[in-house]
């Protein structure tokens, strides 16, 4: 485009409104900060001796299957590469430092998916990753038990670590234009997407919430309008919905049962796939829609989805947790075709309990 120029290296505040891209000093009175986010990189004994991957080299540099891929870290990056090697063909092991794997799902998702994730690979939680070691031509990994102490070795042929996302700002020094981060290096930004500092705003990853990238457009949007249009439109996050694509597929939005029972009177809403007719004839055991409505309004706090569809099941709630009242009423007014999936969604709208009793009900 004639009224781009695009530098293809980092860059780096130097000044005042000022960057420098690769030698070169451009200033500007707008700045957009998006700059995304890169995987973490921890210091374990033997992990700088070894080659390893992250999601960022993952695809642009494995070049042969590995018959034993060893993934540090349980959740939606460590669980989605995990499980696409294990379908490619590699002997998976996954460790995780928590209880549970997608440790921010809801348990009884977490639990479900562990099963089935079971059957495809080896799982480990509540192992801490303490080590990697050299054994002639064989890589070792080692994970200690956080329960009992004792050390587990693991060969691998590739690794892959998935502990969790960082900020850019090492190398961007967003301080030395005056953009105040917090102590983790996260663009801190109000409710319009603006820094600390006039003109210059940021989106994304780069705010450390939320990483997905749907959210990035959303934001991206909120930036054009408000940065360029004059416009005052805030964010709002009541409702990102994300997805997981596994065999299940997981898919959620909004408040956990946890969060809302805090803030809320809830009803739980339930229903298994099998026991419609689509989910019947697919075969499928155990999975499920939950959500969660406010008790004396029906406005919908969250909704988490485990099976197949589930991102795509997931968004008829997601619009109308963006309606003025937010209520379920148009499902229940919705005429929903048979035998098609959205039924289950549906009829977890009609089977509503009282926090405690869909426990025993689920179990």
């Amino acid at each position: 485009h004639p009224l781009i120029d695009l530098y293809q290296v980092d860059g780096t505040f130097v000044g005042d409104y000022t960057v420098d891209v690769g030698g070169r000093e451009i200033e500007a009175e707008t700045i957009l900060l998006c700059t995304g986010s890169k995987p973490r990189i921890i210091n374990v004994p033997g992990l700088e001796e070894v080659k390893y991957y992250t999601n960022e080299n993952f695809f642009r540099e494995m070049r042969k299957l590995p018959k034993k891929f060893v993934v540090i870290g349980g959740s939606y990056v460590g669980v989605e590469l995990g499980f696409f090697m294990a379908m490619m063909g590699s002997k998976v092991t996954i460790i995780e430092m928590l209880p549970r794997i997608l440790p921010t799902e809801e348990p009884e998702i977490s639990e479900l998916f562990m099963r089935d994730l079971s059957r495809y690979m080896d799982i480990l939680v509540k192992h801490k990753f303490v080590e990697v070691r050299k054994n002639g031509e064989r890589t070792i990994v080692v994970a200690e038990n956080m329960d009992t102490g004792d050390n587990v070795e693991i060969e691998a042929d590739a690794i892959l670590l998935a502990v969790g996302r960082e900020s850019y700002s090492d190398t961007t020094k967003p301080e030395k234009t005056g953009v105040k981060t917090d102590p983790k290096g996260w663009i801190i930004v109000d409710e319009y997407m603006r820094t600390s500092k006039e003109g210059i705003w940021a989106c994304g990853d780069a705010t450390g919430k939320l990483m997905f990238k749907h959210k990035a457009n959303y934001e991206s949007q909120l930036v054009f309008y408000n940065a360029f249009m004059g416009e005052h439109i805030k964010a709002d996050y009541h409702a990102v919905p994300h997805a997981l694509f596994t065999e299940p597929e997981v898919a959620a939005v909004g408040m956990t049962e946890e969060e809302a029972a805090k803030k809320h009177d809830i009803l739980v809403g339930y229903h298994r796939y099998e026991d419609t007719a689509k989910g019947e004839a697919m075969m499928v055991k155990d999975y499920f829609v939950k959500v969660i409505l406010e008790k004396d309004t029906y406005r919908i706090l969250g909704a988490h989805i485990v099976g197949p569809e589930a991102s795509i099941l997931i968004q008829e709630i997601v619009n109308l947790m963006y309606t003025r009242d937010q209520t379920a009423a148009p499902i229940y007014n919705g005429m929903h075709i048979h035998p098609a999936l959205s039924e289950v969604v549906e009829r977890a709208f009609y089977h509503l309990h009282e926090p405690h009793e869909w426990k025993h009900h689920h179990h």
